[in-house]
């Protein structure tokens, strides 16, 4: 499975995931700030979409 990402400062890559469902999580760039990414679509071909979330509460 391969995870393309939209928005926030993954976008344009594409990482290698586990086969099973993969349903997003937190992701860092560098010393940057933590961006939570969610699963959006399946394309059947075992590319999914993750978006990047806006989130309103730090991480921990």
């Amino acid at each position: 499975m391969i995870v393309r990402f939209t928005g926030g400062p993954l976008a344009g890559l594409e990482l290698p995931a586990p086969p099973d469902h993969w349903a997003g999580g937190w992701f860092r760039v560098g010393d940057g700030d933590w961006t939570l990414y969610r699963r959006v679509t399946d394309d059947g071909r075992g590319v999914v979409l993750a978006e990047a979330q806006e989130v309103t509460a730090p991480a921990r």
